[in-house]
């Protein structure tokens, strides 16, 4: 990892590259998810002024999905372009625990906070 972030937490992508969550502090932005190509190469996507991103994973919609903890929201990473797309989650500081792209097209996470099981169609 460069030396200009700390790594989270990390997933294998549909496109057969790492995506890592980096998060900086005093820095600007303060937190991206960042690829990691087999050839070691780093490019960084970079998420709203605080997200915080806590969780990712692989959605079955060929996106990546990003727990924005901080910002209380879900959020759609398009691999190709880099687009961003924001979801707000309903219950105020859910925190979510777990995050899965499930085999019915849907993302699924947990709400550790609230004590709910939370699906998003995409």
């Amino acid at each position: 990892m460069p030396a200009y972030g700390a790594p989270g937490a990390m997933v294998l992508g549909p496109d057969s590259n790492l995506w890592v969550i980096v998060n900086r502090a005093g820095t600007t932005p303060s937190s991206a998810v960042s690829r990691v190509t087999t050839a070691g190469t780093f490019t960084d996507f970079p998420l709203p002024a605080g997200a915080g991103p806590t969780r990712l994973c692989a959605g079955p919609d060929g996106n990546i999905w990003v727990a924005e903890n901080s910002a209380n929201k879900l959020a759609r990473l398009v691999p190709s372009t880099g687009a961003l797309t924001e979801y707000p989650l309903s219950v105020i500081g859910a925190t979510i625990t777990g995050l899965s792209g499930g085999p019915d097209g849907n993302i699924w996470f947990v709400e550790g906070s609230a004590n709910r099981i939370g699906r998003l169609h995409p």
